[in-house]
């Protein structure tokens, strides 16, 4: 699940321009952010998710046939897998150190979780 979410980031990375938000006020999220990430992207979830030229990106993207072969497949997987329905999130708050390791990055999502699912008894 790992190698996928690390790929969907991949593949939202080039596509922030498009579809991040460009309210001219910070929010709740951006104040959470670590003081050393140098990328800082607001996004509005659900205008990515439908768009196809976003879709497009990930069917063009090498998949092993272990992997969702379409973003349907993905968006599936990743609710079976976590107990997250990521379509249902209104915006989110990605953020990393360009500059440091290349896999320290982070997301702060607004939309309904289940916290039963995510907290170890």
């Amino acid at each position: 699940m790992k190698r996928l979410i690390i790929l969907a980031l991949m593949l939202i990375i080039p596509t922030l321009l498009t579809a991040c938000s460009t309210v001219g006020q910070s929010s709740d999220a951006t104040n959470l952010v670590p003081a050393n990430a140098n990328l800082i992207a607001q996004i509005q979830v659900s205008r990515i998710l439908e768009d196809v030229d976003f879709q497009a990106l990930y069917q063009q993207a090498p998949k092993s046939s272990g992997n969702p072969q379409n973003f349907d497949e993905l968006l599936t997987n990743a609710r079976e897998e976590t107990g997250i329905d990521f379509s249902k999130f209104s915006t989110a708050t990605v953020f990393s150190d360009v500059t440091g390791d290349p896999e320290y990055f982070g997301v702060i999502a607004r939309g309904p979780v289940n916290e039963q699912l995510l907290v170890a008894p």
